[in-house]
């Protein structure tokens, strides 16, 4: 077993250090994209670090990629600056879009700077000059490299609100000698879902435990209140709905679905706000043909005389805005689940009051919409017409539309006083308690 895992891991060094001579080019390549810059490329190439705290304060160093597992990240740094207010968190992200997230908050304690590939010799450079007392990796993030070298150092390293997905599970299992050492390196991983508890322990994987949805926790995303008004005067007793994460090939259905509420009650207004760039574009031509009215958002960036009452389409064409629109809402239809993307993440909807319809491809939080299911505060339709009929049904139920608000209230402030508990368990844990 040694043998085949050593050859595995050296395989892996040397084939990560052979791509390391042509990542340059591909980083540049990216930079044309708008998917890099100047920054990015230094600091993934270890070639820049930011400025980092004396030598005496501890450091802990949280990793995540994406937006949502940034934000996740945030909330985990923001507990245990609570808890131990005099280190630091060093939060590396991949991308430019989750790096701006970060640059919003308003702490000295939470350095921020893009993570270095996982090439042995950047993956030394950042170690050697951070040279962090805990490491944390946000939910699906293993890097072989960093995980090496940090059990090598003997640093706790944990993965928090893990999350293994059944393709990633595959492509684990094709090597398992060399996922039961990878994957064994941290001291705990807390599981997001049963379905990553039991592949993680299908790939005989020890430290596991099954945790809460640390998104649970994250802060409500932000709200413009000079736009929120603005709209809440412009529309009225308008009826306000919002379409989120919208994803190519979703248009047609959501234009149908919208035509059909507006058929049935005229006062009926959709925010539209599509996953990706190329949904502004679809979205567009779609309306264009059918020769429906619409608009941009924010209202601040458009041209005042566009709005009016005969408009009941707007599409949200800015990142970092989402909050606002949801507020306005009445309920919010989760876009990657009508086609069979896997869905996406329901809890910034609720947590801004605004309960959660939503197709049948939910596997990417099948639990988090199996529990809000149970208390009403999303609702699973079939298709077209079921989306239809369950959103009439819940609107004419005024004692439900209650129900639903008190149990959204409930389930938040449950969910993230469990979250922070867990957490604070977590790493208070002694070294000899890890294993």
């Amino acid at each position: 077993m040694r043998l085949d895992t050593n050859f595995f891991i050296k395989s892996y060094r040397v084939t990560t250090t052979l791509i390391s001579f042509f990542i340059d080019f591909f980083l540049i390549y990216r930079k044309f994209l708008k998917k890099e810059n100047e920054q990015t490329l230094r600091q993934k190439t270890s070639r820049e670090f930011v400025k980092k705290p004396a030598s005496e304060h501890k450091l802990t160093w949280i990793h995540a990629v994406s937006i949502g597992e940034t934000r996740s990240a945030i909330t985990v740094a923001e507990i245990i600056l609570n808890k131990d207010p005099n280190q630091y968190i060093l939060l590396t992200t991949s991308t430019i879009s989750s790096s701006e997230i970060i640059n919003k908050i308003d702490n000295e304690k939470i350095i921020h700077q893009y993570l270095p590939l996982d090439v042995q010799k950047y993956v030394n450079k950042f170690i050697n000059y951070w040279s962090p007392s805990v490491c944390i990796f946000m939910e699906a993030e293993i890097w072989p490299n960093y995980f090496l070298e940090i059990e090598k150092r003997k640093i706790p390293l944990f993965i928090l609100n893990g999350r293994l997905t059944k393709k990633s599970y595959n492509r684990w299992n094709k090597f398992p000698k060399f996922a039961k050492k990878i994957l064994n390196i941290p001291r705990v991983i807390s599981c997001q879902d049963n379905e990553t508890y039991e592949r993680y322990k299908s790939l005989e994987v020890k430290n596991l435990i099954k945790s809460e949805n640390i998104k649970y926790a994250n802060r409500p995303l932000r709200v413009d209140d000079i736009e929120f008004n603005s709209l809440e005067q412009l529309f009225n007793e308008r009826l306000v709905y919002i379409i989120v994460s919208a994803h190519d090939r979703e248009g047609e259905i959501f234009l149908s679905v919208h035509k059909q509420l507006h058929s049935l009650d005229p006062n009926t207004v959709c925010i539209y706000v599509p996953r990706h760039p190329s949904g502004v574009r679809e979205m567009i031509q779609l309306l264009d043909k059918d020769k429906i009215s619409w608009t941009k958002l924010p209202s601040q960036e458009t041209n005042k005389n566009e709005y009016n009452n005969n408009i009941n389409f707007y599409i949200v064409d800015k990142f970092g805005v989402l909050g606002t629109y949801l507020k306005l809402s009445k309920l919010a239809i989760i876009g990657g689940s009508f086609i069979d993307i896997g869905g996406h993440n329901p809890v910034e909807a609720i947590q801004l009051n605004c309960p959660v319809f939503h197709g049948c491809y939910i596997r990417n939080f099948h639990e988090v919409y199996r529990e809000l299911g149970e208390l009403n505060c999303c609702n699973q339709a079939d298709n077209e017409e079921d989306l239809i009929k369950k959103i009439r049904s819940y609107f004419s139920n005024i004692d439900r539309i209650e129900l639903t608000k008190k149990n959204i209230k409930n389930i938040i402030d449950t969910k993230r006083l469990s979250v922070e508990n867990e957490i604070k368990n977590i790493l208070s844990l002694k070294d000899g308690d890890y294993s």
